[in-house]
């Protein structure tokens, strides 16, 4: 056997995984899925200004949020309340079932997401630059 390191994707590699995922998801699923995923950004504005943003993906059923941020001075206002709402309600028009997201442990932030509906579904001890981190969840 030999190993090759590439840079990027080509043709030959997407054909290859394509057939031996299609494989997999028959042998783990009992059917294909189709594992590409929506993206999407919701942005608060306050008049012409940008007061939060939230940008999450949806990919089989899982609604992924990678950020979610309010502006310093806008915090306590009920703005990342309204964009995790908005989240939710996207994310059941495009048939999923979950919220999922990662966020500091022992961070403010926890607190907030619990007051949501969601729970702790997994610590990540020595994840992103050495600092543990926390996995939250909300079936919807």
């Amino acid at each position: 056997m030999k190993l090759k390191v590439l840079k990027k994707h080509n043709k030959k590699i997407r054909d290859f995984e394509k057939r031996e995922w299609d494989i997999a998801d028959q042998e783990h699923y009992g059917k294909i899925l189709d594992w590409s995923s929506k993206k999407f950004v919701v942005v608060a504005y306050e008049k012409t200004e940008m007061i939060g943003v939230i940008e999450f993906s949806i990919k089989v059923g899982v609604a992924d949020i990678q950020t979610l941020i309010v502006s310093s001075t806008e915090r306590g206002k009920g703005i990342g309340k309204a964009l995790l709402t908005k989240t939710e309600e996207i994310a059941k028009k495009n048939d999923a079932h979950k919220l999922y997201l990662i966020t500091g442990k022992g961070w403010k932030a926890e607190d907030f997401y619990k007051n949501f509906g969601m729970v702790k579904t997994a610590d990540l001890p020595n994840h992103y630059i050495n600092r543990d981190f926390v996995a939250y969840s909300k079936f919807i």
